[in-house]
């Protein structure tokens, strides 16, 4: 049962083919009982995806849906050129297995074929990298989506040398 209502919205682009389920007619069918026994009788809507808690980690997966929603990162990530702009020696980032890791999620969560993803692969990458997100409790959902962008960010930031502009930070200067 867990499983079926294991589905959640997402703005998607428009589907290019008819969904044969709506939320009406599946709470209807639910309700009546003469609903679907399990999540794979229904047919998924690329984009229509739920994530499965592991542990305490709504905060994680609401993140994960707002960014799922943000239609051109997601479709940067789900690009088949993805691997060429992946930075693998940036040694502010995690050699590209993040950004690798996000893409596969997304892939799950994009692909029509599943209607509720486990984004147990991302979670411990995040949790190799930041030991506060290494286990299961509850984290504050802003918090982790900055680490996150960050360390994604990192991942695909091509600048190999950073330019150095000599100069101050001072206050006095900034208002000059």
């Amino acid at each position: 049962f867990h499983s079926v209502l294991c589905v959640s919205l997402s703005a998607a682009p428009p589907p290019k083919r008819a969904h044969r389920f709506t939320l009406k007619g599946l709470a209807t069918a639910l309700l009546s009982g003469s609903g679907p026994a399990t999540s794979s009788q229904l047919v998924h809507k690329k984009g229509v995806c739920g994530l499965r808690n592991i542990g305490n980690t709504c905060f994680l997966n609401s993140a994960l849906q707002c960014l799922s929603s943000t239609w051109p990162l997601t479709r940067f990530f789900l690009s088949p050129d993805l691997a060429g702009h992946i930075n693998h020696n940036n040694p502010l980032g995690m050699g590209g297995e993040l950004a690798l890791v996000y893409a596969a999620t997304l892939h799950k969560m994009w692909s029509g074929a599943v209607g509720c993803v486990a984004p147990k692969s991302l979670k411990d990458v995040m949790g190799r990298q930041q030991a506060a997100f290494s286990g299961f409790a509850q984290q504050d959902a802003q918090e982790w989506m900055a680490f996150f962008l960050d360390s994604l960010h990192e991942e695909v930031n091509m600048v190999t040398e950073k330019p150095y502009f000599e100069g101050s930070d001072s206050e006095d200067e900034l208002e000059a």
